[in-house]
C-alpha cells in the first residue's frame, strides 16, 4: 500500500491552520450552515450514534480534532484520536485539553504501525474518519485498520469526498494538483462498499450525502479565486433554502452529491 500524499503536506496545513477554518467550539450557525454538514451531523449520524453517550470514539487521522469535539458535544462520546503529524497532534491535544481530556487521548502514531497501536486494538466502541482512506492506493487496508481498533459490535463510520462527475470537474478546474493526492476509484458507492471486509463487519449504510456543494474546493490566488467566491455565494443561498426545508426532499445523487458515507458494525 502506498500513500498519495507526503507528511510534509499535512504538517504545513496543520501548522498554518489551513484545515481548521471551522471551529466546533463556536457552535453551528444553523441558518447559513452548509447543507452537507447538516445532512451528515443531524440526519445521518444520529441514526447510529444517539444513545451512545459515554462510549469511546477514535478518529483515524484526527487532526485538528474538530470532528472529535463535535462527536463529544453532539453525542456525548469520549474522544480519542490517532494522528501522525507533529503539528496535527499539537493542535488536537490543545483542543481536547480545553474540554478536560488528557493529552494522551491523542496518540502520535502511524495507524498502519501495528506495534505502536497494539495497546489500542479492540478497545473502541466507534472508529471514525472523514477524508482519510482516499489518500491511499489501497483504501481497504485503511478501512481494515479502523476495524482493528474496534471492539466486536463496535461501529465503523467512514466518509470520503466524491470527486466524480460535477465535483471532479470543479476540483480539476480549481486545483488540478490536488486531484493527484486522491484515490478517485474509491469515490463510488460500489467501490466504497467493496473496501469493507464482510468477514469482519456487517454493512449498515453506504450512500452519497449532501445534495450539491459548489463551495467545497480551494484554489491558488488569481482569477479563479474570484469565480470561487461567486460559487460560494450561490452555495450559501442554496444552503439557506435546503436548511429551511428543501433538504427534506432534495435528492442525494451519486455524481453530484459531494460526499459518500459508509457505516458498518464489526462482527469479528
Amino acid at each position: 500500500m502506498s500513500r498519495l500524499t507526503e507528511q510534509s503536506f499535512w504538517e504545513a496545513g496543520y501548522s498554518s491552520g489551513t484545515w481548521d477554518q471551522f471551529d466546533a467550539e463556536t457552535g453551528d450557525r444553523r441558518r447559513w450552515r452548509a447543507w452537507h454538514d447538516a445532512a451528515f451531523w443531524e440526519r445521518l449520524l444520529p441514526q447510529f450514534l444517539d444513545n451512545r453517550a459515554g462510549e469511546k470514539v477514535v478518529e483515524v487521522g484526527a487532526a485538528p480534532a474538530r470532528n472529535l469535539l463535535r462527536l463529544h458535544k453532539r453525542f456525548g462520546l469520549d474522544p480519542w484520536g490517532v494522528e501522525y503529524t507533529e503539528a496535527g497532534v499539537a493542535a488536537s491535544r490543545a483542543r481536547l485539553e480545553r474540554i478536560g481530556c488528557a493529552p494522551d487521548q491523542i496518540l502520535q502514531a502511524d495507524v498502519f504501525d501495528a506495534e505502536a497501536l497494539k495497546a489500542w486494538e479492540g478497545t473502541f466502541d466507534v472508529a471514525f474518519s472523514m477524508g482519510f482512506i482516499e489518500h491511499f492506493d489501497d483504501p481497504s487496508v485503511a478501512v481494515s485498520r479502523h476495524l482493528d481498533l474496534l471492539k466486536p459490535g463496535g461501529l465503523l463510520v467512514v466518509t470520503v469526498p466524491a470527486y466524480v462527475g460535477l465535483n471532479l470537474s470543479l476540483m480539476t478546474f480549481f486545483w488540478p494538483e490536488l486531484v493527484e493526492m486522491h484515490n478517485l476509484d474509491v469515490m463510488r458507492v460500489d467501490a466504497l462498499r467493496a473496501t469493507l471486509d464482510t468477514a469482519r463487519a456487517r454493512l449498515l449504510h453506504c450512500a452519497p450525502y449532501g445534495t450539491v456543494n459548489l463551495a467545497g474546493f480551494t484554489t491558488r490566488p488569481g482569477p479563479k479565486r474570484h469565480l470561487l467566491r461567486v460559487l460560494r455565494g450561490c452555495q450559501a443561498l442554496l444552503d439557506l433554502g435546503l436548511n429551511a426545508g428543501l433538504g427534506r426532499v432534495a435528492p442525494q445523487v451519486e455524481g453530484v452529491a459531494p460526499y459518500l458515507a459508509l457505516v458498518a458494525e464489526k462482527t469479528a
